[in-house]
């Protein structure tokens, strides 16, 4: 899973090369490889992928652990955001699987070395949520192009993103603050891992 995220993350980045950076002009919109059934293709594969880390969730019960909310919700919402970056051919999906293929090929190999690497634990966290902060300035800019924002299918996809993605940031910052800056008692780290 490491592998597969981080080989959509590299490939995101380099897609990233190929845009015309002018979206006022819809140039994200008009580059040629984001109309293409490769482009397409890569996005729908991201979007397995979100059912494929539904096994994670599986692997937590298995260890006799409860998954928490946060990750219930996060792969829910995620495996949604995902269905309409591909229903919509959501040009901003790249954003989406270069942000979001990074971070989770450094968590999932994380989780390979979970027990020598527990020191890591909240430089994910900080990851995820520097994710979500990097995610709405890059994508923020579609919603006053034009070409973008004058389809509706993509604004219901951009106003989901947006809601989604702000409330699993909240709920990120909050599981930050009670596992690693607690003030006493035990770290919910400890419990929830």
């Amino acid at each position: 899973m490491a592998l597969f995220s981080l080989a959509t993350g590299i490939l995101s980045v380099v897609r990233l090369q190929q845009l015309n950076w002018d979206i006022f002009s819809c140039g994200w919109t008009s580059a040629p490889f984001f109309g293409s059934l490769t482009y397409h293709h890569l996005v729908v594969a991201f979007y397995i992928s979100k059912y494929i880390e539904f096994l994670d969730t599986v692997f937590i019960v298995l260890d006799g652990k409860h998954p928490i909310f946060l990750h219930r919700f996060h792969h829910a919402g995620a495996t949604i955001a995902l269905h309409l970056l591909a229903a919509t051919r959501d040009e901003g999906a790249i954003i989406f699987l270069g942000l979001n293929g990074f971070v989770h090929a450094v968590m999932y190999t994380y989780y390979h070395f979970s027990k020598s690497l527990r020191w890591m634990r909240p430089f994910i966290t900080s990851g995820q949520i520097l994710q979500f902060l990097a995610g709405f300035y890059i994508y923020y800019p579609f919603c006053t192009t034009e070409c973008f924002w004058s389809d509706p299918q993509k604004r219901i996809s951009f106003v989901y993103q947006y809601a989604f993605v702000g409330v699993v940031m909240l709920f990120f910052l909050k599981f930050f603050v009670e596992a690693y800056m607690p003030k006493k008692g035990k770290r919910i780290s400890e419990k929830a891992a």
